[in-house]
């Protein structure tokens, strides 16, 4: 027998009886039984594509079924998906139709909320935290050049102050496809311009995959599932009668020219775009940074003008760093699998939305210095009746030092011409959130206000917050350089609001009101990184502080030293 034959057979040999083994280990490591059979790879089908939920769409290929309520069982807990006129998602049972005004957001799977329950996708939770209305016209499936259509589509109908589009990488390759498990539409660019093409979009399902048997096969197999959802989940996890066929066609050059498009047509009703990135859980343990496609789509963004939300480095230093409260951000499938965002990571991608949009203000919005300018709750939860705070300072503030901890140190600053005293905080310790912490106890149920006048040094932005013994409260994210805050709810927080009113040589005084359902509060200074994230090691940041109080009232009043 030749040379290269036996080596041939010999590796044949080796992967026989080494694959049976990796496949035991991997069944052992990821908690499932090494003698159940299951085919992983339709079981996750089901989870990312919600078989049977869309209609066809001649402008967009599919969308969602309007007016409709479906249920699946996901990990043994109940996913309910409700939808409203036009295919939108619903955000909470209340929800009796279709709004206008407030917030459009248009995206893809990770937008639309896949594996969670309405009240759980990233646009519900950012409604609690703008008090604005937020209506969902995402898809799962969609690619960047479907997303574009259906923000297209939905803007003269919802005629929204904010637009955000929410995209991945798979969305903008997606762009470069005819068909994408069904027909879609798809765009060229010719002479620079866009030209459009399967319009009206083809009814007729493609013929079936030549290798779908193979894939339902192989499916069987955890580690091959595992090994194709890392790096061809979009082939993998086609179902039956579901195909790709790409065309000559630039995703990222695609999705360029569609941005400048959709910003002009919102230009017309004066709304705001915000460009949302988001990341599977394969892509950021894997990636050392976003795509090429990504960053391209990102400048473009940039260039036009539209604020640019990505995710990628605060969900890789967590991964680095973290992973239990890494994985807590996904929804944990079949073989521990990490598939769409869990509640947890869709309140993250909300907040850092919420806070954006807060930045987002244009100039001639901004305060004058010596304003106050407030944010509040809506009508569920906001402190109407005026109470002015009581002047008893309830925090000895001119010792701020004693409250240094291991995670952040107060230092005080020597300033002979200050009437009080001014302390600068900085983050210590390793990676880890950075605060100082102040336990008040024996409170009456009165509001309460949290003040304080702050000047950055290198850290321009900062969280206050307060909550109670059993969770509830406010917190607010402050930025110094562009005078904006953003109010959020903590569990059921009650009468929240934040506020800022710019002072002289640069300081701002800045505050959070609520009022609390326990007798004992703890309230928060802590520390926000320059990519917005509040998970860091310590490092070159700082702020100043002074007049720190807390009082009753939900309005701050001229502060009241206590040694």
């Amino acid at each position: 027998m030749a040379e290269w034959k036996k080596n041939l057979l010999l590796v044949c040999l080796s992967l026989l009886i080494a694959f049976p083994l990796l496949e035991i280990a991997f069944r052992i490591l990821s908690g499932i039984p090494i003698f159940r059979v299951e085919n992983f790879r339709q079981t996750n089908v089901v989870h990312v594509n919600f078989g049977g939920m869309a209609d066809y769409d001649p402008v967009l290929g599919w969308v969602l079924k309007p007016n409709r309520r479906f249920e699946e069982t996901i990990g043994g807990k109940r996913i309910i998906l409700s939808t409203l006129d036009h295919g939108v998602r619903r955000n909470h049972d209340e929800e009796a139709g279709l709004r206008t005004g407030g917030v459009l957001v248009v995206g893809s799977s990770f937008a639309a909320g896949s594996e969670v329950s309405d009240e759980d996708a990233f646009a519900a939770l950012l409604e609690t935290l703008v008090g604005k209305p937020v209506v969902n016209g995402s898809n799962g499936g969609f690619g960047t050049d479907q997303i574009a259509l259906r923000a297209e589509q939905l803007l003269p109908i919802v005629k929204p102050e904010v637009l955000i589009l929410d995209i991945a990488s798979g969305n903008i390759t997606i762009a470069s496809f005819a068909v994408a498990g069904r027909p879609k539409p798809y765009f060229t660019v010719e002479g620079g311009a866009l030209r459009l093409h399967n319009s009206p979009v083809p009814r007729n399902v493609p013929d079936n995959d030549q290798f779908d048997t193979l894939k339902n096969l192989l499916g069987y197999s955890l580690v091959i599932d595992r090994l194709m959802a890392s790096y061809l989940p979009y082939y993998w996890y086609l179902s039956e009668r579901r195909s790709l066929v790409r065309v000559n066609s630039d995703g990222a050059e695609v999705t360029c020219l569609l941005l400048d498009r959709i910003k002009r047509k919102a230009a017309e009703t004066k709304t705001r775009i915000l460009l949302s990135t988001q990341y599977g859980s394969s892509e950021i343990e894997s990636w050392k940074k976003p795509t090429k496609d990504i960053a391209v789509v990102q400048d473009c963004a940039r260039k036009l003008g539209i604020p640019v939300v990505d995710e990628f480095s605060i969900m890789k230093a967590l991964y680095e760093h973290d992973r239990d409260k890494y994985a807590a951000q996904f929804v944990r499938s079949t073989g521990n699998v990490l598939g769409h965002k869990s509640r947890e990571g869709n309140l993250a991608v909300a907040q850092r939305l919420a806070a954006a949009m807060a930045e987002g203000l244009p100039p001639n919005e901004q305060p004058a210095a010596g304003t106050a300018k407030t944010s509040e709750t809506g009508a569920a939860g906001l402190a109407s009746d005026e109470r002015p705070g009581d002047g008893e300072n309830l925090i000895r503030s001119e010792s701020l030092e004693r409250y240094s901890s291991r995670i952040a140190k107060v230092l005080p600053v020597s300033a002979w011409m200050d009437k009080h005293r001014t302390f600068r905080i900085v983050p210590a310790g390793r990676l880890s959130q950075h605060y100082i912490s102040i336990v008040i106890d024996k409170l009456d149920l009165s509001p309460l206000t949290f003040s304080m006048e702050v000047h950055a040094d290198t850290s321009s932005k900062l969280i206050l917050q307060m909550v109670d013994a059993e969770g509830n409260g406010v917190y607010g994210t402050f930025d110094l350089e562009r005078h904006a805050s953003v109010p959020f709810r903590i569990g059921e927080g009650q009468g929240i609001r934040t506020g800022m009113e710019r002072l002289d040589a640069g300081w701002s005084k800045i505050w959070i009101s609520v009022s609390p359902q326990r007798d004992t509060i703890t309230a928060y200074i802590e520390f926000v990184a320059h990519d917005g994230g509040t998970n860091f090691p310590a490092g070159n940041q700082s702020f100043y502080v002074r007049n720190v109080q807390l009082e009753r009232g939900n309005r701050p009043s001229a502060y009241n030293p206590r040694p």
